[in-house]
């Protein structure tokens, strides 16, 4: 039988999904036949993209496939937010073309350089989802990273990515988000989250979006700093940006854990609420309960919220949230001068080992990048008679501190059970009272907030 020309298919005969036409075919009996023709792709907008199939056959389940291929220059897009380069195929019994290439964004951030990542999926036209996993990668196989991002080697600096390379192989994200790359047309943003993350925020799991029209970028979820703390662990939820100033910073609650005797942190808590300047804490006002159904799970956050809401109040702490310091509604901004986050504003304590605290408070923190090993200051402010200041380096915590209570209990505690030695050869842990006050009054000069 001759060739037929300019033919049309409607595949297939019962969903009748697709029209394939402009169709070259060869008939090789009633249920077989093969060629290639051009199928009409229609996005969001009904833009309409002609995809030109040079495979044309049956499977051995009689269904219709094609298979074609679309190159960069096709200029084809599969929503006006996403170009497409790579092949596609078509099955007869599914709606959706099935695109096996690599995607770009279609934004002009000048900060942000437009890769092509790598993906196969089946696409909705009315919904282009693009699967994002942990490692995503471009065409030519280099890993793509998203959120802002924190140099892992000197001179420590910090930048903005949305599936863009490493400006260095050391260079980590503090918030990575995986699931869906989508875009949402009501905001003008794209995301990169998981299905119902971009709905309601507040769930557990990260996201990370980027405005289209200002190249404003934002990433929410678990954070991960790049320091190295040694013994102290530290669990962090919030959200980090870049302001309209360029400058990084990150917002949330902290969980620090680490070595200390729970009597020295009762008596702490008990002396913040009586601090001139002390505040009751709102924590439904800050990311707590957000920071809580990461660390614990939904069903358990909202028993401790609903506690919480009808009193105030825990009975009696849960021994899920019992951490050495556990902050909320603190604020840091990137300092690229002294390589360090730096603290702005008052510093929520919501406890302290066992004890609750729910207080706002004036303070600092700040976390140090340093060649010679990572540093960490805390210093909590009442005022000039009362306050407690923290300066952690290489293993060992000074504390200094006016509280005299406070240094005549650490004088009761036996050194070896203010030491700690971990399972890694050298890694230790230590604190002790350190009588001068230089480095406190270096850190108040400084910031000149606690006259």
């Amino acid at each position: 039988m001759d060739p037929l020309e300019k033919a049309v298919i409607i595949a297939n005969d019962v969903t009748q999904y697709h029209r394939i036409f402009d169709a070259k075919l060869q008939i090789n009996g009633r249920l077989d036949y093969e060629g290639q023709g051009t199928v009409l792709y229609k996005d969001v907008n009904d833009n309409e993209f002609p995809v030109f199939f040079a495979e044309i056959s049956v499977d051995s389940a009689y269904n219709t496939t094609a298979e074609g291929a679309i190159e960069i220059d096709d200029g084809f897009m599969l929503s006006p937010a996403f170009q497409f380069a790579g092949n596609v195929r078509l099955l007869a019994s599914r709606q959706e073309l099935e695109f096996d290439g690599a995607a770009r964004l279609a934004h002009a951030c000048p900060d942000l350089s437009t890769e092509w990542l790598v993906f196969n999926s089946t696409i909705d036209p009315d919904e282009v989802l693009i699967p994002v996993n942990a490692a995503p990668i471009s065409q030519d196989g280099k890993d793509l990273i998203s959120g802002i991002v924190l140099s892992g080697e000197a001179p420590y600096t910090g930048y903005p990515a949305f599936l863009t390379r490493r400006q260095d192989d050391e260079d980590r994200p503090l918030i990575t988000a995986t699931g869906e790359l989508r875009f949402d047309r009501k905001g003008q943003r794209y995301l990169i989250s998981d299905p119902d993350k971009w709905r309601q925020e507040n769930l557990p799991g990260s996201l990370i979006e980027l405005k289209r029209e200002d190249c404003a970028l934002r990433a929410l979820g678990v954070t991960n700093m790049p320091y190295d703390l040694g013994m102290i662990q530290h669990e962090m939820v919030g959200e980090t940006w870049v302001d309209e100033d360029g400058k990084l910073r990150w917002k949330g609650s902290l969980a620090l854990d680490f070595l200390f005797e729970e009597d020295l942190l009762a008596n702490m808590a008990a002396a913040m609420p009586t601090w001139p300047q002390a505040q009751p804490l709102d924590i439904f006002n800050s990311n707590y309960e957000y920071a809580l159904r990461e660390w614990i799970g939904l069903e358990e956050t909202d028993k401790i919220i609903s506690e919480l809401s009808m009193s105030g109040t825990f009975r009696r702490l849960p021994k899920s949230l019992e951490h050495t310091m556990l902050f909320t509604d603190i604020e840091w901004v990137w300092d690229p001068y002294d390589e360090m986050f730096v603290s702005e504003g008052p510093i929520g304590v919501v406890s302290l080992g066992e004890q609750q605290v729910f207080q706002k408070v004036q303070g600092k923190i700040e976390w140090i990048r340093s060649r010679s090993g990572d540093m960490m200051r805390i210093y909590l402010h009442g005022d000039d008679m009362n306050w407690y200041f923290f300066d952690y380096k290489l293993g060992m915590m000074n504390v200094t501190t006016r509280d005299q209570a406070f240094i005549d209990l650490v004088a009761e505690i036996k050194p070896d059970k203010r030491r700690l030695k971990g399972e890694e050869r050298g890694e230790r842990f230590a604190y002790q009272i350190m009588m001068s006050r230089r480095k406190r009054d270096d850190l108040v000069d400084k910031y000149r907030e606690f006259e």
